[in-house]
């Protein structure tokens, strides 16, 4: 609060608690409140899929269907500010995630296989995917770029449509991406990728205290110089690598970290014979093994 936390103190800590419990006490912290939502949900959403081929096979349309009504309802009538905090802005995401799993043996084939092992049709589908969504994505990126830089604003309908047609199309892009990277990439960056993977949600915890420090020194930076271009890339950097580190320390050297950050990863998990110094034979052996 800055120094005015005393000064109304009741409305204040009412405020905040307010801001916990809905997900807008910081600008990331709404993904905290639709997870919970999502674990209350899962439960029913499986059981209603595994009583219905019908909403197994329509799964994805009825999400988009259920999210946009939300949507509609709320532009015309609701007109709830925070709705990026509530499940329903995500039910097409939630519908396509299950649909996926439902039928992830059919979809791994598509994953696993090189380029030149896939289908004609499979080779079609993929090509239409990825320019689906690099066609999205500029024409989303174009949208916030006119209305940011010239002040043009169009119907709050179309920044909707874009988001939702740019993101779902991202995560299927993303999902074929990391399958593509796990057979193509070095087993260095798989490994790299894979420990970013295990702290992913303490980083995600973490960043935007440092990203609060890291802004403080934007305000001698002129906005259209290279060095502005620079210092965003900066953020990238700070942002990421140093909530990598805290969270790596944080996990090997202090006790109980697991209750900020989450589940300590497996690969830092220590017994306590590590930790006394003491390694078994058959550890020690793959080590020396590990190194050659």
């Amino acid at each position: 609060m800055n120094g005015r936390l005393t000064q109304n103190l009741g409305g204040n800590l009412y405020s905040f608690i307010r801001a916990l419990f809905s997900g807008s006490a910081y600008a990331h912290l709404y993904f905290v409140f639709i997870s919970i939502q999502f674990y209350l949900l899962f439960p029913v959403l499986l059981k209603l899929l595994q009583s219905s081929r019908f909403l197994i096979k329509w799964a994805v349309p009825l999400g988009l269907a259920l999210q946009w009504g939300f949507i509609f309802w709320n532009k015309y009538e609701l007109h709830i500010v925070e709705k990026g905090s509530l499940a329903i802005s995500y039910l097409a995401y939630y519908m396509m995630g299950a649909y996926i799993a439902i039928h992830f043996e059919k979809v791994k084939t598509w994953l696993m296989k090189p380029w030149r092992e896939l289908t004609a049709r499979q080779k079609g589908w993929t090509a239409l995917l990825v320019s689906g969504w690099l066609i999205a994505a500029f024409i989303h990126v174009q949208l916030w770029y006119v209305a940011r830089h010239f002040g043009v604003w169009t119907d709050s309908l179309w920044y909707e449509l874009l988001w939702n047609v740019h993101t779902m199309l991202s995560a299927l892009v993303l999902l074929y991406a990391t399958f593509l990277i796990y057979r193509k990439a070095s087993r260095g960056i798989v490994a790299f990728l894979t420990r970013l993977g295990e702290l992913s949600f303490a980083i995600y915890l973490i960043h935007p205290l440092l990203l609060a420090v890291y802004r403080r020194f934007r305000y001698q930076i002129p906005l259209e110089s290279l060095t502005y271009v620079l210092f965003i890339y900066g953020g990238l950097v700070v942002a990421l690598g140093g909530s990598w580190l805290i969270v790596q320390f944080a996990f090997r050297r202090v006790l109980g970290s697991w209750i900020i950050f989450g589940s300590v990863p497996r690969s830092l998990e220590s017994s306590p014979q590590e930790k006394s110094g003491y390694i078994p034979e058959e550890r020690a052996k793959g080590f020396v093994q590990q190194e050659k």
